[in-house]
């Protein structure tokens, strides 16, 4: 299967969403500020469109989500299976993904039943990337599988914070 390409475009989505969301949180100070332009509003009026300026902004924030829960699934798949980081972490991902998921799903679907989720669902999404954060910055990958895959590489060659080549 292409994973990397499924798991670049979900990536893609996710920020592109994202990207695009953040013009919502940006309406809300607009709305609410002394310009003359705004005259032509009622306060109540502004207050409300403030308002729901900051509910898309959670729907649209949401909706993102998914696609970075499908990404973390795709991403913990990888993982698993590459061998250059504990399978654990691979799940741990896989996880988070589903909480992901799950959260956004409820969030737009069943707002409720998302209130009463949060933020427990979210827990196991916490632990998996702080876990693979931590893991990659103190232990890194391993490099003896990295060498046999890809040839020309030395076994004690390892890629510093620069990207630059360590040989230690």
């Amino acid at each position: 299967m292409a994973y990397p390409a499924i798991e670049t475009s979900l990536n893609l989505v996710a920020i592109a969403l994202e990207a695009a969301n953040k013009l919502n949180l940006i309406a809300v100070p607009l709305l609410l500020e002394d310009a003359n332009y705004l005259g032509a509003f009622e306060p109540q009026q502004r207050h409300a469109a403030a308002y729901f300026a900051f509910k898309i902004f959670q729907y649209g924030w949401g909706t993102s989500l998914m696609f970075f829960g499908g990404w973390c699934m795709v991403v913990g798949h990888l993982v698993r299976k590459s061998g250059y980081l504990p399978a654990v972490l691979g799940v741990a991902l896989q996880i988070a993904g589903a909480c992901y998921l799950t959260n956004s799903f409820a969030q737009l679907v069943a707002p409720t039943v998302a209130g009463i989720l949060f933020p427990a669902i979210l827990l196991p999404a916490f632990v998996a990337e702080s876990s693979l954060s931590l893991w990659l910055l103190v232990k890194g990958i391993d490099i003896r599988k990295w060498a046999e895959r890809v040839p020309g590489t030395h076994p004690r060659t390892r890629i510093g914070a620069a990207g630059t080549d360590i040989v230690g």
